[in-house]
C-alpha cells in the first residue's frame, strides 16, 4: 500500500529526531529537508568537459548545516562559515534517507566574525595554496572531478589526493595558517562585486541563462522570395 504523503512527511521528522537528537541545529535543518523533497532543478546552460548538466540556478533541495568536528583546528570566529547541504529524501521502499551533497559548499559570511579573522594566517594560507597549485594541478583537478562524481568512492578518492599533496586543515595549522580564511577572503571580494551588481538598477549585460533560438522557418528554397 502506497504511503501517503502525510505519512511519509511524519516518518521523515521521526527518522530525523532520531538520527540528530541532541543537536538542535542539524534537527531542524533535517526537518526542513523533508518539506522540499522533490524541488525543482534549474535550467541547464550547459555541459562541461565530463558530462556533468551546469545549471543557471540550483534550488535548495535540503538546508545547509555547518560541521565544525570535521575541522576542530578551526578557529572560532570561521569554523561555522563553512557550510554543506543536507537533504532528506525517501527511497524506492519509501524509506527515510538523509543524504549530504560533495559538490555543494556554501561559505556564509553571516557566520564570521570580522573582529577574528587573522590576515597573518590568511597570508599563510595564500602561500601555502599557492606552492600546491603550482606542484599539483593535476592533482587539484581530479579531487574537484571526485567531488563532483560524489558518492563513497569520490569523497575517499577526493580526501586521500587532499591528504597527499597537503591541502587539508592539520597541514596548514602545523604551518601557522587557518585554512578557513582564504575561503571567507574570496567569498568576501566575490559577494562585493556580485552582490553590486545584483544590487544595481541597471540591466545585466549577459543573462546566466541562455538566449533562446529564432523559430525556423517552413519555407522550402523554392518558396523564398
Amino acid at each position: 500500500m502506497a504511503i501517503s504523503r502525510s505519512t511519509e512527511y511524519g516518518e521523515c521528522v521521526a527518522h530525523c529526531k532520531d538520527l540528530f537528537d541532541g543537536n538542535n541545529e542539524a534537527l531542524v535543518a533535517c526537518i526542513n529537508g523533508c518539506a522540499v523533497v522533490n524541488a525543482p532543478s534549474g535550467q541547464v546552460v550547459a555541459v562541461d568537459e565530463v558530462g556533468r548538466k551546469i545549471q543557471s540556478e540550483i534550488p535548495a533541495l535540503g538546508s545547509f548545516v555547518a560541521v565544525p568536528d570535521a575541522f576542530p583546528g578551526a578557529d572560532p570566529g570561521v569554523q561555522n562559515a563553512v557550510k554543506f547541504e543536507f537533504t532528506t529524501v525517501f527511497s524506492d521502499e519509501n524509506r527515510v534517507q538523509t543524504l549530504f551533497s560533495s559538490d555543494r559548499v556554501l561559505i556564509d559570511l553571516a557566520a564570521v566574525a570580522p573582529s577574528k579573522l587573522d590576515f597573518k594566517k590568511l597570508a599563510i594560507d595564500c602561500d601555502l595554496i599557492k606552492g600546491i597549485a603550482e606542484k599539483h594541478p593535476d592533482e587539484l583537478r581530479e579531487c574537484l572531478i571526485a567531488l563532483q562524481t560524489g558518492g563513497s568512492s569520490g569523497i575517499q578518492k577526493a580526501e586521500k589526493i587532499t591528504k597527499n599533496i597537503g591541502l587539508t586543515e592539520e597541514n596548514f595549522a602545523k604551518a601557522g595558517g587557518g585554512f578557513f580564511f582564504v575561503a571567507v577572503a574570496v567569498a568576501i571580494a566575490l559577494g562585493a562585486g556580485g552582490c553590486a551588481t545584483c544590487n544595481s538598477n541597471k540591466p545585466f549585460k549577459q543573462s546566466t541563462t541562455p538566449k533562446p533560438k529564432p523559430p525556423e522557418s517552413d519555407a522550402g528554397p523554392g518558396d523564398a522570395g
